[in-house]
């Protein structure tokens, strides 16, 4: 399987809506859950994924008030086509990510 998996905050320009997992090499949780997040992007083909390493990407994780990894972010275009915040979830729960990524899907 070919994965699309976006690495880099500046792709973030071209998506309608976008999923965001905050995450670090040394967190454990992150390590679990990120079979499952991967394993949901063919799921969810309308829906860009993003893992973006929060000691690699400061600057980003501080704009979202990242305190704690994993933690995901879903964001919507705007008719004003900027990004706005839907929701987010801190943990490796992969049930409540399918909740959050449902959500997305659901969103105009």
């Amino acid at each position: 399987m070919n994965i699309k998996m976006k690495t880099s905050p500046e792709e973030l320009i071209d998506s309608k809506k976008v999923i965001i997992d905050f995450t670090a090499s040394w967190c454990g949780p992150c390590r679990r859950i990120a079979p499952h997040f991967k394993n949901f992007e063919a799921e969810y083909p309308n829906i860009t994924f993003f893992k973006i390493d929060v000691d690699e990407h400061r600057e980003l994780a501080e704009q979202f008030s990242i305190s704690a990894m994993p933690t995901f972010v879903i964001l919507e275009r705007t008719e004003e086509n900027n990004m706005k915040e839907l929701g987010r979830m801190s943990g490796c729960d992969e049930y409540k990510l399918k909740q959050l990524l449902e959500q997305l899907e659901m969103s105009n």
